[in-house]
C-alpha cells in the first residue's frame, strides 16, 4: 500500500492499493476509485454500546472497507472536510485524542471510543472527545499545513480551540481550560486548551476565526 497527499492547503489522500489489500474509510469520504476495488459496508456492532460510542463519538456506524480483488495495483481518492493529517498511531503511544468527527480513514481498522471531559468542555473543545486506537496510520480532518509539537516534561501551551486537532493518548487526563478575563478582551475567547507535557501535539496552521 502507498498513501500520498495530493495538493496544498486542502488535500487529499490518493491510496494505490496492491492485490489483496484493504483500506477504510468514513462513509461518504470517497473521491473515486479504479474498477477492481470493491467496496463491503461494514457494520460496526461490537453490540448495542459499540454502536453507541460511535455514534457519540460523531463517527458513522458504517465503515467502508476498499479492497483489491483484481491482479494489478489499483488507485483511489479520499478526502476529508478541508486538508488531511497523518498520524501513525505507534508513535503516538498506540492512540491519539481528538474532536468528535475527525476521522476520515485508516490503513487499518482502528478502534473509535469516545471521552467525556468536563475540562474540554469549557475550554471550548465539547463534552465528547473522540479516541482513537490501533495500529498503522490513521488519516484525520485538518486545515492549512499541521504542525506538530513533541512536549516535554513540565512543559506546558494553551491552544486555540478551533486550532487543535489532536494529541498523543499520553495526554489523557492532562487536558484542561485555562479560563481568564484577558484571553477574552485579547480576541481568543474566554478559555484556552491547556495542555502539560510530556507528548505529542498537532495544530492547525490557519486559525478561522471572524472579526
Amino acid at each position: 500500500m502507498n498513501c500520498k497527499f495530493i495538493g496544498y492547503d486542502l488535500k487529499c489522500l490518493e491510496v494505490v492499493l496492491n492485490t489483496g489489500e484493504e483500506f477504510f474509510a468514513e462513509r461518504g469520504s470517497l473521491i473515486y476509485l479504479e474498477k477492481g476495488i470493491e467496496r463491503e459496508m461494514r457494520v460496526l456492532q461490537n453490540g448495542v454500546w459499540g454502536m453507541l460510542k460511535r455514534g457519540v463519538s460523531g463517527e458513522s456506524i458504517i465503515l467502508v472497507v476498499y479492497k483489491n480483488t483484481s491482479r494489478d495495483s489499483k488507485k483511489m481518492v479520499v478526502a476529508g472536510k478541508g486538508g488531511m493529517l497523518s498520524v501513525n498511531l505507534t508513535e503516538m503511544e498506540g492512540g491519539i485524542l481528538c474532536k468528535k468527527g475527525y476521522y476520515v480513514a485508516s490503513s487499518q481498522q482502528v478502534e473509535v471510543d469516545f471521552k467525556i471531559s468536563l475540562g474540554s468542555l469549557f475550554s471550548g473543545l465539547g463534552l465528547v472527545l473522540q479516541k482513537i486506537t490501533g495500529n498503522g496510520t490513521v488519516f484525520l480532518d485538518s486545515i492549512g499545513s499541521p504542525t506538530r509539537i513533541d512536549l516535554q516534561y513540565g512543559q506546558i501551551i494553551q491552544v486555540d480551540e478551533g486550532s487543535l486537532i489532536c494529541t498523543s493518548l499520553s495526554l489523557e487526563g492532562k487536558i484542561q481550560s485555562s479560563m481568564s478575563a484577558s484571553n477574552l478582551f485579547s480576541g481568543e475567547g474566554f478559555s484556552l486548551v491547556e495542555i502539560a507535557g510530556p507528548g505529542i501535539v498537532y495544530i492547525n496552521s490557519v486559525n478561522l476565526r471572524t472579526p
